[in-house]
């Protein structure tokens, strides 16, 4: 959100050509957007805490027990 508004500000007071001015304004507006979008998008920490963080090569067999959020074993993940 912060990177939008520094291109609107800088789109407004340094460029002087149209069309150049236009495609920063619109980039200033799809970055403040995705901006919000990821200020408010939910995480889901629950949903994916049965995913394991570990590299592949140090990870040991996964333990066959159930995932109840889930309803899959995570073996089979």
């Amino acid at each position: 959100m912060i990177l939008g508004g520094f291109l609107f500000v800088w789109s407004v007071k340094y460029i002087q050509a149209e069309w150049p001015q236009i495609f920063v304004g619109l980039l200033s507006v799809f970055s403040t957007a995705m901006g919000f979008a990821l200020l408010i998008m939910p995480l889901d920490l629950h949903e994916w805490s049965h995913i394991r963080l570990t590299p592949l090569f140090f990870a040991s067999t996964p333990p066959k027990t159930a995932c109840f959020s889930c309803r899959k074993s995570k073996a089979s993940l």
